[in-house]
């Protein structure tokens, strides 16, 4: 529910959410943007990641929550829904694939992110059948620890190739490592 007197957080023009988040994500997470690594200056990827909290968040605490994947400083304790798609049969090729190619141009904004999305959900449907989700939801858990949030160009493109590859490579690992009883 938006505070008396305020409208709610996706009705606010981007400059007042921008002000407005940038007090409770400092508090929650230290800092306001990760930019280092992107292809975005600090301010535009501050806008960035609040225009697809905007998208995602009604208040300004689902905002903070939603900002962990980017903001905090290790990757968020998957979900038990991001462990289940990470389980998933076909996660740790597509994982593979996504880290062998992952690079900076094709992060370079959000809809370069989401071509390049596209043609790896296009290669995995034309090789093995795989439908969407199935390639799209264990990229997500590996990259957000959560099945929510903003879409995959957006993520991608905050979290840099860097990132983004050693989030896929430490899921692998995670799929990898033996069972200890």
């Amino acid at each position: 529910m938006a505070e008396a007197g305020l409208p709610g957080l996706r009705a606010m023009p981007l400059e007042e959410a921008c002000e407005r988040l940038r007090p409770p994500l400092v508090a929650a997470w230290g800092c306001w943007e990760r930019s280092a690594g992107t292809a975005h200056a600090p301010s535009d990827w501050y806008r960035l990641l609040v225009t697809a909290l905007q998208a995602e968040a009604r208040t300004a605490e689902q905002a903070v929550a939603l900002a962990a994947f980017c903001l905090s400083e290790q990757p968020t304790i998957p979900t038990r829904e991001a462990l289940v798609a990470l389980a998933s049969e076909p996660a740790p090729r597509v994982l593979q694939r996504f880290a062998a190619l992952v690079d900076d141009g094709r992060l370079q904004t959000p809809e370069t992110a989401n071509r390049w999305l596209g043609t790896l959900r296009q290669h995995f449907r034309d090789t093995e059948g795989l439908r969407g989700r199935a390639v799209m939801d264990p990229l997500r858990a590996a990259l957000t620890g959560n099945m929510a949030g903003p879409c995959l160009g957006n993520v991608t493109s905050l979290l840099g190739a860097e990132r983004c590859r050693q989030r896929a490579l430490a899921a692998l690992a995670v799929l990898n490592a033996p069972e200890r009883d």
